[in-house]
């Protein structure tokens, strides 16, 4: 149950749907702050004309959802709204920016949901409003505050890299950004699922130290890999037999060393990338063995 919680909670959608819906939910603020007109925000004292941020303040108090919030807004906001005029103005365009270019989408997801909860608190018991309205307005960006909806059509696809990089090398302020916490990675890091070029990607665990959970891992995974039988000249068929038989021995290896099967996967990967890149008896190796060969031979 546990994994399960921590699975999902670690999910991370990508894909234009979910890129279209930050977009136009960043519009949707975008839109309601233009209407927040300073330096008065509708303030008859300041010259205002009663309407705009002061006529729905007003609401709030005349229509109150508890009295403990009726009470903070005629004690602390009221005697200081200009203030907190320009505060509702700058967090809204805030958000709108962050989630319209998704640029560090998870902190204007965070800093919406906060303005949202405000604004159902106050708006909830106003006459001919629909309070599922403000549900969804919640919504939203605990959606995107959960699956890095920046990292479609937005900014944070490019920063997801360094940042990333940056957390694996223990950089506190980085982990926030980088998604989940060391805590709900532990040594559960596996497959993350195919990149927009196909290729299988895998997260790694944010902390650059290796666990005592990975070293056997990686020592049975490598141990695998610098067994690899001699390359075969005779065709694809042969190389990917060969292949498999190596991904076989590492499995095996890792399964005898009695570590997680997340941790499985990634000796699976080890094997893969290594062969890749030329291990002994690859056709990758091979390859390059014979071309020093041909490059020495004379003629």
């Amino acid at each position: 149950m546990r994994e399960f919680f921590v699975q999902a909670f670690a999910w991370q959608a990508q894909g234009w749907p979910l890129g279209l819906a930050r977009i136009l939910y960043g519009v949707l603020w975008w839109q309601q702050s233009r209407w927040k007109v300073p330096p008065h925000f509708g303030w008859p004292g300041a010259g205002g004309d009663g309407g705009g941020l002061w006529y729905w303040l007003n609401e709030m108090i005349r229509y109150p959802t508890f009295a403990w919030h009726k009470a903070a807004l005629e004690t602390i906001v009221v005697p200081n709204f200009v203030f907190f005029g320009w505060l509702t103005l700058i967090t809204e365009t805030f958000i709108g920016a962050t989630l319209i270019l998704g640029c560090f989408t998870r902190l204007g997801a965070l800093v919406a949901i906060g303005m949202a909860t405000n604004i159902t608190l106050g708006i909830w018991s106003v006459p001919n409003e629909w309070p599922w309205s403000y549900v969804m307005l919640l919504a939203f960006p605990a959606i995107f505050l959960l699956t890095g909806a920046g990292r479609a059509f937005g900014v944070d696809q490019l920063l997801a890299g360094p940042i990333e990089a940056a957390a694996a090398r223990g950089h506190r302020l980085a982990r926030l950004p980088a998604g989940r916490s060391e805590a709900a990675r532990g040594s559960s890091a596996g497959p993350r699922g195919p990149d927009r070029y196909g290729r299988e990607i895998t997260r790694r665990p944010i902390s650059s130290r290796i666990s005592t959970t990975r070293r056997p891992t990686m020592m049975a995974a490598e141990t695998a890999t610098n067994a690899f039988p001699p390359a075969s000249s005779s065709g694809a068929r042969e190389a990917s037999s060969a292949r498999s038989s190596a991904e076989s021995r590492a499995m095996s290896a890792v399964a005898s060393a009695g570590v997680t099967p997340s941790a499985a996967r990634r000796s699976r990967m080890i094997v893969s990338s290594s062969w890749a890149r030329g291990a002994p008896g690859s056709p990758a190796a091979g390859a390059a063995a014979a071309g020093g060969r041909g490059a020495a031979s004379p003629g």
